[in-house]
């Protein structure tokens, strides 16, 4: 342990005062003597478990964290500097957050509204998109956790992070991570997957709004077995955010809102009037949408005509985790020739389904076009794939993104696929030549929506941080 303030450490880090501690270390604000800038360093304690090298175990958990975070590259997302060793100890010298963790400030200052909440909700979101396309599962998203700061919201502490194709930490027995914060399938002893990092966030916003766990307990087992016993509480006092959180509080993963569901509803509520997000109406508005000036490099194609989806084979295509694609088909017949205006609930629950082909990469984000013929997934392979929706066959891999694509969107005519990625640009693709039209970066970050106008004119790109940006075709 280090001797407290004063302390330089790695002949570097001058400790300055302690900012919070943990089951797993200590943090300090620190000052980098050699750059000249204020730092956060972390302090990792020895694991609390027997058995093992506990120092070799504490030094692969440091080089854990630091890996898990540097590979996000988010700005919801602590900035990693360094590791380094003082003493036989591993140190993480990180981005110093001017901000308070959300358990401390709702203990101090009360439940957030449901509009703040939404917005660090939205900003945590968009680094557990960033982290799980990277291939890496947090594990213990909290209130303790989260970071806010004057401009934006930080999810810190990948201690405990899973990363794609490396071997867990975890020891036989322990559940790693908060109780309260664990997911069901985490807390039956099942592997972490994305979803559950998405459970977590939820059960997050429920305590930012409530002022409370939604499953208090003695002890683990006790939260560990409401978890698993009772359904999610519903908030008293999160007005429209109520159908978000229970969403991502589904107790099976397949049920449970994905992030590009969550990013839509999120964004919803923030773009409310002042005070309707306290309305616990069920059906949320259309979005009031704050542009931002033309961007001169996009020009949307021309277009005419516009395809009608019937019901004569009312398909849908769910993601599911698997990177599988599931269909369900409604029935034809007389009713044909109606345009769909709803789905029957009915229908589709008791619909044949057909599976198509693994597709790679695992989509985060499924498209119809207009008339239905056409279907678009992207994943986090950067890829975007075009199938025909009636013969259930690839048509053609478009490639062009740096990372994962986050979001598509057909033009009303169908002729024109917009694309999102996390690598902050937009890029719009000829759907009949299967060719790259244009790409442009509306972003300095991840691009989580993007929507044609009505017309097929103009087109918004929504940037993880919520600003929109409008773009207008300047042919008349």
């Amino acid at each position: 342990m280090t001797s407290g303030p004063g302390a330089l450490i790695a002949g570097q880090y001058r400790l300055a005062e302690e900012l919070g501690r943990g089951g797993f270390g200590v943090v300090w604000r620190a000052r980098d003597e050699r750059l000249h800038r204020n730092v956060a360093a972390k302090e990792l304690f020895p694991p609390t478990y027997p058995g093992g090298d506990r120092r070799d175990e504490r030094h692969r958990r440091g080089l854990r964290e630091a890996r898990s975070a540097a590979r996000i590259g988010h700005p919801g997302a602590v900035t990693v500097y360094d590791v380094v060793e003082h003493d036989g100890c591993p140190w993480i010298i990180m981005e110093l957050i001017d901000g308070r963790a959300l358990n401390a400030i709702v203990k101090r200052d009360g439940p957030l509204s449901p509009r703040r909440a939404a917005q660090v909700g939205l900003e945590i979101l968009g680094a557990l998109q960033a982290a799980h396309a990277a291939g890496v599962v947090h594990r213990d998203v909290k209130p303790g956790n989260v970071l806010i700061g004057e401009r934006r919201a930080v999810l810190t502490d990948f201690g405990i992070a899973t990363i794609e194709g490396d071997p867990v930490l975890t020891h036989s027995g322990f559940v790693m991570g908060a109780p309260a914060y664990t997911a069901p399938e985490r807390a039956r002893g099942e592997p972490a997957v994305p979803a559950s990092d998405l459970w977590s966030l939820g059960a997050t916003l429920f305590y930012a709004v409530e002022g409370h766990r939604p499953y208090p307990g003695a002890n683990a087992n006790a939260t560990f077995h409401a978890i698993l016993s009772r359904e999610p509480p519903v908030p008293a006092h999160a007005g429209r955010l109520a159908p978000v959180i229970t969403g991502l509080m589904r107790h099976d993963v397949a049920d449970r809102l994905t992030a590009a569901q969550a990013v839509v509803l999120l964004q919803q509520i923030i773009d409310l009037p002042a005070g309707a997000e306290h309305d616990p109406g069920s059906a949320l508005p259309p979005t009031q949408i704050r542009t931002e000036p033309t961007h001169p490099g996009l020009r949307l194609p021309a277009r005419t005509g516009r395809g009608v989806l019937t019901a004569a084979a009312v398909t849908i295509a769910l993601a599911v985790g698997t990177g599988t694609l599931l269909w369900l088909e409604g029935p034809g017949g007389a009713d044909a020739a109606r345009p769909a205006r709803h789905l029957n609930a009915a229908v589709i629950g008791s619909a044949p389904s057909t599976v198509l082909p693994q597709v790679p990469g695992k989509p985060n984000t499924v498209a119809f076009s207009p008339d239905g013929r056409t279907l678009a997934t992207a994943g986090a392979d950067g890829t975007i794939l075009l199938f025909d929706a009636a013969e259930r066959r690839r048509l053609a891999t478009l490639t062009g993104h740096g990372h994962a694509v986050l979001t598509v969107a057909f033009s009303p005519d169908g002729r024109t696929l917009a694309s999102g990625g996390h690598d902050g640009t937009v890029t719009l693709w000829d759907i009949e030549r299967h060719r790259r039209l244009t790409t442009f970066s509306p972003a300095r970050g991840p691009v989580t929506a993007v929507t044609f106008s009505p017309d097929g004119r103009s087109l918004t790109a929504t940037a993880h941080d919520g600003t929109v940006r409008l773009g207008v075709s300047a042919s008349p």
